[in-house]
């Protein structure tokens, strides 16, 4: 991942987070977190299970980056974090049970509890100037259509579809009835259906690297279809001359969407104190 820079501003949002400290008792029944070696080509990682899953009740994560389980424990972006360069190359095992009828916000918690207690972690929270979106249907009119009832769930989640195969266009096409969001070489491709306006804007901030706001008023489920390229996504150098749609491009033709952009601040979650290695389990 890339090291985020950041502008420390007068005003510093005092939210140190330390061990120990109780948030509503929300602890995992049984946690081990273990530290392994960088996964190879090929090798299973990343995490499942957990609440609104089909194994709500246990979690369990393989090969997983400690900048992940940060970011997925305080519902994080890459842009939204400073943290030193070395937590990016500590990989991890995870195997956790919640109490039966954990809720997401309660899992948050457990997760973020996890952290602080088995790597001694402490943060605070600070603004940093930035450009900033705001969401809107485009002028046009709306593109996306409703959902139809019994739609598979939204995919937001960057991931590699089964079957899926690059075009002659060098983005991703899926196997027909499949759905996900995918990039290869900066060509990124998100099919899904059910997916919300929120869930837009979560997507939009990865590909934007700052932080949008949903100004719809929209709230119902559509279908997206929609590909563009970006030219930072991936770290190595682009290997080929830019050619497009931008996102904002992409928005207008495909989904009837609008980005409006204005100066403001988006709140840093900057790493105080973090330990290499996790507390024995």
């Amino acid at each position: 991942m890339r090291k985020i820079s950041h502008l420390v501003l007068s005003t510093v949002l005092p939210c140190i987070a330390l061990a120990g400290q109780d948030q509503n008792n929300d602890r995992f029944d049984v946690a081990s977190v273990k530290a392994v070696e960088r996964p190879s080509l090929g090798e299973r990682r990343g995490c499942t299970g957990g609440p609104g899953t089909l194994s709500p009740m246990n979690w369990t994560c393989a090969h997983v980056q400690l900048t992940d389980l940060i970011f997925r424990a305080y519902d994080l972006e890459l842009y939204q974090s400073k943290r030193p360069e070395w937590v990016d190359e500590i990989f991890l095992s995870v195997a956790a049970r919640a109490p039966e009828g954990t809720t997401k916000e309660q899992f948050r918690r457990m997760q973020q509890n996890l952290l602080e207690e088995r790597f001694k972690l402490a943060f605070h929270r600070e603004p940093r100037e930035a450009t900033v979106y705001t969401l809107f249907v485009g002028r046009s009119g709306l593109r996306m259509h409703a959902s139809a009832e019994g739609s598979p769930a939204a995919e937001t989640e960057w991931s590699r579809v089964p079957g899926a195969t690059i075009g002659p266009d060098r983005y991703p096409v899926f196997p027909e009835g499949k759905q996900g969001l995918m990039g290869v070489n900066n060509h990124i491709r998100w099919r899904s259906s059910n997916v919300t306006t929120a869930d837009i804007v979560k997507v939009l901030r990865r590909a934007k690297k700052t932080d949008v706001v949903d100004g719809t008023g929209l709230n119902e489920k559509y279908d997206v279809d929609i590909f563009w390229e970006n030219e930072s996504f991936d770290i190595a150098p682009h290997p080929h001359p830019f050619d497009g749609p931008e996102i904002e491009k992409a928005l207008q033709d495909r989904l009837g969407l609008r980005l409006e952009s204005k100066k403001g601040t988006v709140s840093v979650f900057v790493i105080d104190h973090i330990e290499k290695k996790p507390v024995e389990n």
